[in-house]
């Protein structure tokens, strides 16, 4: 030992670099502490026991005998390499940044095959890549646009560009699973409370084999399992053995009907408050046709 420069120092001079060992003589060397010359500093446990770092007299750091890596616990979380614990029970990070502009992120692989990479670019998009695939998979972009196999997502509709789904070639969707018992659903939500959470929609039962269309809060048109149209109302029950195809109809006292228009006229036949089928020339605000409750028809 020696003194250098007011520090206590263990001089051990060799070609090759110095080795301290701790040991006992019926067991062996437990530890090894090893400087290679113009090489590494290797610390060394050489049983089956961990190997803890601490600071403030607590281990901070500890790697056990399978090499797992523990950060201030000594628990493994479900088949961690790496577990790590915030030591002031608050909130927990994990920091990689990039010395200078340039990508930095987290590689997996399998065997020795490098397969994903979950990244971000000096643009601030986060992007999920596939190495297998040699391609991009997904990117969350610096506005919060996510792109499933586009890295463009805001090269479509601004009003739509949330959420865009790109297949090169071949056919693209979005499906919802789910129980044989179930509703399935996508909503449009202008608020989260009673029907502000659904003001339009298109929903699908399952169990009723129905297509709902909803529209203010409520559903207004669906398709049954036998194909029928119903706009306002949920009912298709034949009449005189007949099971029409579409029907339309209405929840209150008022009427219901169908337009037919194109760009230079419009009619209307319509259903009224008074029984009456009526049939309307809407250009010119002209009824020119009924039939009454007797059946009667009057032009």
């Amino acid at each position: 030992a020696s003194n250098f420069s007011g520090y206590v120092t263990l001089d051990l001079r060799d070609t090759t670099g110095g080795i301290i060992d701790f040991s006992e003589a019926s067991a062996g060397v437990h530890s090894r502490i090893q400087a290679v010359v113009n090489n590494s500093l290797n610390i060394t446990n050489r049983q089956a026991y961990p190997l803890n770092f601490g600071t403030n007299d607590t281990t901070r750091m500890t790697i056990d005998a399978s090499g797992a890596l523990f950060l201030n616990t000594t628990s493994a979380m479900d088949n961690c390499f790496v577990s790590l614990m915030d030591h002031t029970n608050g909130e927990a990070f994990v920091g990689i940044e990039a010395k200078d502009d340039s990508n930095v992120g987290i590689r997996l692989g399998h065997g020795g095959t490098r397969k994903w990479v979950w990244y971000s670019d000096p643009s601030d998009n986060l992007i999920y890549y596939s190495n297998a695939g040699s391609a991009e998979r997904m990117r969350i972009d610096s506005s919060g646009r996510v792109g499933i196999g586009t890295d463009n997502p805001s090269n479509y509709y601004s009003g739509a560009d949330n959420l865009v789904v790109y297949q090169s070639s071949g056919e693209a969707g979005i499906t919802v699973a789910t129980a044989t018992n179930t509703t399935g659903a996508l909503y449009f939500a202008d608020g989260t409370s009673g029907n502000e959470q659904y003001r339009g929609g298109i929903a699908y039962s399952h169990g009723a084999e129905i297509l709902s269309l909803v529209s203010g809060g409520a559903t207004k048109a669906i398709i049954n399992s036998s194909g029928h149209l119903l706009v306002g109302t949920t009912s298709d029950a034949a009449l005189d053995g007949v099971s029409p195809g579409i029907c339309v109809g209405s929840t209150s006292s008022t009427t219901s009907g169908i337009t037919f228009s194109n760009a230079n006229h419009e009619w209307l036949i319509y259903n009224a408050s008074d029984g009456k089928l009526r049939f309307y020339d809407s250009t010119d605000n002209t009824e020119f046709a009924f039939v009454d409750t007797g059946r009667r028809f009057t032009f």
